[in-house]
């Protein structure tokens, strides 16, 4: 099993980062930061830690803050050297946590001071509270590092401004009106970093959320560039509305309403033991030629005895017309952390173009897990 990401932040993490700063600054007190910044680590989780360590940070440095954001430039580690080394640059988020819930008295210093930071780890959250309590100086530094000759930068000018980045602050205005994001990803739509086209397709997705038709718009439009970086963006950056079987969405992928018709669907075993893994099964004839696009709708009981609701996505497949088409599915019923898998009836739909064909349900048997 991976290491949990807390770990990330220990004693050991905590120490060397002390020492970092007082190379730089010889005033630093180092026992007293480490005394804080530990007390009770083990018992915290990881933002918990961040948070702990960047009050201690802020108490063992000069009371002034740009003197106090100086010093955190000044004892920054050399930047990272791609894009795959930015798990090695846990250690310093309590450093970009500490500009984020400290330095709000000062924007303009603190929002430049990310500049370097996010070379060295995301400044994705830190960017956030300027961006909603300081719009002017946070939008108009994103606009100028959009072009600049770092990858980090460039990507942290999408991440960053995601109205619904997960674990970071939402960006009400932006929520609600998301044109001042949407020219940071026109731009950056055709970058030469997948590292950033990653960003900015999560961006279009972050988007689709709330205006599903100036997404389905954009896309479009980005879509007649032609080019296989944005047919890629494209595709990820409309997953959510794929999901909800979006008829515009799914026009513009090349998915139309599908012309099929349902023989079968099953599950297999059933019942079925929590933690097992069943497979789900469907057989359709093809009316048309066509390509399908195979969505799975899983519908599990909750603690409250409703159902949720999740979509497991199947598979593309290109049709024949006559064609009778067998589709399978595997899903586990392991539990994981986020999802509790309790016993009960739960229920599967296959969805094919948006559109649910049909749907079983199936016993699962077990202790909740």
């Amino acid at each position: 099993m991976a290491e949990p990401f807390k770990n990330w932040i220990n004693p050991g993490s905590i120490r060397g980062l002390g020492e970092q700063i007082r190379r730089v600054y010889p005033g630093f007190p180092l026992d007293a930061y480490q005394a804080a910044a530990t007390d009770g680590l083990e018992a915290l989780e990881l933002k918990p830690r961040v948070a702990q360590v960047a009050d201690a940070l802020r108490d063992a440095l000069p009371e002034a803050w740009p003197d106090a954001l100086q010093v955190l430039v000044d004892a920054l580690p050399d930047p990272m050297e791609d894009t795959e080394a930015v798990s090695s640059g846990f250690p310093l988020w309590p450093v970009l946590h500490c500009v984020e819930v400290h330095g709000l008295g000062h924007p303009a210093a603190s929002v430049d001071a990310l500049h370097p930071m996010t070379k060295r780890f995301s400044a994705e959250f830190a960017i956030r509270p300027y961006l909603d309590q300081h719009p002017d100086v946070a939008w108009g530094r994103v606009a100028r590092w959009v072009t600049d000759p770092d990858v980090h930068v460039r990507r942290l000018c999408s991440e960053g401004t995601r109205p619904r980045l997960p674990w970071g602050i939402r960006l009400r205005d932006s929520v609600a009106d998301p044109s001042r994001g949407l020219a940071v990803i026109e731009r950056l739509v055709d970058d030469p970093e997948a590292y950033v086209r990653t960003s900015v397709a999560n961006h279009l997705n972050d988007i689709s959320k709330d205006h599903p038709e100036l997404t389905v718009e954009v896309a479009g439009r980005w879509l007649a560039g032609g080019t296989e970086g944005r047919t890629w963006i494209v595709n990820r950056g409309l997953r959510t509305l794929v999901k909800q079987g979006h008829e515009g969405a799914l026009s513009l992928l090349g998915f139309g309403a599908p012309r099929a018709r349902l023989e079968a669907i099953g599950v297999s075993p059933d019942p079925a033991e929590i933690g097992a893994k069943v497979e789900l099964s469907a057989t359709v004839l093809a009316d048309a030629d066509q390509r399908y696009l195979v969505d799975w709708i899983v519908r599990a009981p909750r603690a409250d005895g409703s159902l949720g609701h999740r979509v497991v996505k199947g598979k593309q497949v290109d049709v024949t017309k006559g064609q009778t088409v067998a589709l399978t599915q595997r899903l586990s019923l392991k539990p994981v952390t986020t999802r509790v898998t309790r016993p009960g009836r739960w229920e599967v739909a296959i969805q094919v173009n948006g559109e649910v064909l049909g749907e079983t349900a199936f016993e699962v048997v077990g202790e909740p897990a």
